[in-house]
């Protein structure tokens, strides 16, 4: 069991079975293939087992537009 992945945006960690912290880097622009990198990968780390998450964005992220309208469960078969 791997318990650490690393995406251009995020770094993700399995810190106990059931959690997973999404650590987003320093000054990254958050975008939808971003998203989809990183939602793929946890889905890698545990499959379609529920987990909690903690995301960490940090202050100087930025984001483009087009994010906060994405369906993440649509485009990860419900990951």
């Amino acid at each position: 069991m791997t318990d650490r992945f690393e995406t251009p945006l995020a770094i993700l960690q399995r810190v106990t079975p059931r959690r997973v912290e999404i650590r987003f880097k320093p000054a990254v622009t958050i975008h939808v293939a971003g998203l989809v990198a990183i939602f793929q990968e946890r889905k890698r780390m545990q499959g379609n087992d529920p987990v909690s998450l903690l995301v960490v964005i940090p202050p100087d992220a930025e984001r483009e537009i087009a994010v906060p309208g994405i369906d993440q469960f649509a485009r990860n078969d419900g990951a």
